[in-house]
């Protein structure tokens, strides 16, 4: 997407397939000071990853089909485990492991449910589906995307159009295409 900071300057930077970065992001390698200095880390960023608009990630590595909302912080050296969905506004303190199938979100927002972590909170588990919701989501708006860049229309209708995952509504920001 235009307007994303992908600092692979510092450390090498990995995304997978079918994984989207929104704007105004930032990805940037986790950073450690040792004796004299400062060393950064890769980024592993796997399949099927949806990070939305305004968020800075520093995490070592986030999962395949992992959904992270707008305007988190996702702080260094954190670690994502596969099928996650981190809530909009989160913050994730440094060295945090996120378990798989799980939903992170502000404390603020949900008032303080759930085993509170600094900023962030564990919300509830994702259901089995989650993996192959958020493939088929990935790949309808990686499709959608190909599409508006060739010009052509597509010729079956993007799932894009139904359920966004992270908020099970649609949302005119990720999808930019008019329902009928």
């Amino acid at each position: 997407m235009p307007e994303a900071i992908l600092r692979g300057d510092l450390s090498s930077v990995t995304i997978g397939k079918y994984s989207s970065i929104g704007i105004n992001c930032v990805v940037r390698p986790p950073y450690k000071r040792i004796k004299g200095g400062i060393t950064f880390f890769p980024v592993t960023i796997g399949d099927y990853v949806q990070i939305e608009d305004d968020c800075v990630i520093s995490a070592a590595s986030v999962g395949s089909y992992v959904q992270i909302g707008k305007n988190c912080v996702i702080g260094p050296r954190c670690i994502i485990k596969d099928c996650v969905r981190i809530e909009d506004n989160s913050v994730l303190p440094p060295d945090t492991v996120v378990a798989p199938f799980s939903v992170y979100g502000s404390s603020e927002t949900f008032g303080g449910k759930g085993s509170t972590c600094a900023g962030s909170t564990f919300i509830e588990e994702l259901p089995e589906s989650w993996q192959s919701l958020q493939q088929e989501f990935a790949i309808s708006c990686y499709n959608q995307f190909k599409g508006k860049l060739t010009g052509r229309p597509l010729g079956i209708e993007p799932l894009c159009r139904f359920l966004n995952p992270i908020s099970m509504q649609y949302n005119s920001r990720i999808l930019p295409f008019r329902m009928n």
